[in-house]
């Protein structure tokens, strides 16, 4: 059960993301090009490394085991996982779905947030490399979260986007445990943060997010051809490398 007041509008907005869910998965917004009947957060992360290696994944792929996946997502969404319940705040991980600018988006951040029914902050995390930098594609993935949570009408005015970078699994338990103490829902003292764990936080603006995202989206619903890759080196150790036409950084 859903503590605190306004229980019932939050389980209303939770329904309406598991409905949606449910339509995708029976192929209701059939089709994106390429015969997908959605993309997901990871797929919009990778084109911010390189679009041709996510079209070329595609058309190695089976589109029905797409529509299983999500149906597992679906049955997930039904068993609700609760985090932390406290009588002030709720945090759940669950898979998030909307439409965004007429693509259908499926997504799951580690962890929503939702202080007295409002979404307070949406949570994904790192283990691994600079635990000070906030790498360009991270960005792309904590805005396109914001949008699922925006366009999924779960509320997202002033809502944080946290990324937690840690050493290892624990230190993530830990950067959590800070997260929930800045918005309120423990007491758990954050007078020092160690040096295994970084949170870093942005506030969510749906102008600045679709500047990040839109141009993604319109890869499956134009016909504009893939770009990339953005960063040098991604040819040289990728998987797709031997079937891509265009490989500007190996020469």
């Amino acid at each position: 059960m859903f503590p605190g007041h306004g229980i019932i509008m939050l389980r209303e907005r939770i329904e309406k993301v598991r409905e949606l869910l449910s339509e995708v998965s029976h192929g209701s917004f059939c089709c994106l090009r390429y015969g997908l009947p959605y993309i997901t957060v990871s797929d919009i992360v990778e084109q911010s490394l390189c679009e041709h290696k996510v079209i070329l994944k595609y058309h190695s792929s089976s589109h029905k085991q797409r529509v299983r996946e999500l149906r597992k997502l679906v049955s997930m969404l039904g068993r609700l996982f609760m985090a932390n319940d406290t009588r002030k705040c709720t945090a759940l991980s669950i898979p998030l779905a909307a439409v965004v600018e007429g693509v259908p988006i499926i997504g799951r951040p580690d962890l929503l947030i939702f202080v007295r029914e409002k979404l307070a902050g949406i949570v994904w995390s790192r283990i691994g490399g600079d635990l000070t930098k906030v790498r360009p594609w991270e960005r792309v993935r904590l805005y396109a979260l914001g949008l699922l949570a925006d366009y999924a009408g779960l509320g997202t005015r002033d809502t944080n986007l946290f990324l937690i970078t840690a050493k290892d699994r624990k230190d993530i338990a830990k950067g959590l445990r800070i997260v929930l103490a800045r918005l309120g829902c423990i007491n758990t003292r954050i007078d020092s943060i160690e040096a295994s764990v970084a949170i870093h936080r942005m506030v969510y603006d749906r102008d600045i997010a679709l500047d990040y995202i839109g141009r993604f989206l319109t890869l499956w619903i134009t016909e504009r051809g893939p770009q990339g890759p953005f960063y040098p080196g991604l040819c040289k150790n990728c998987a797709m490398s031997s079937s891509c036409p265009v490989k500007p950084y190996n020469d």
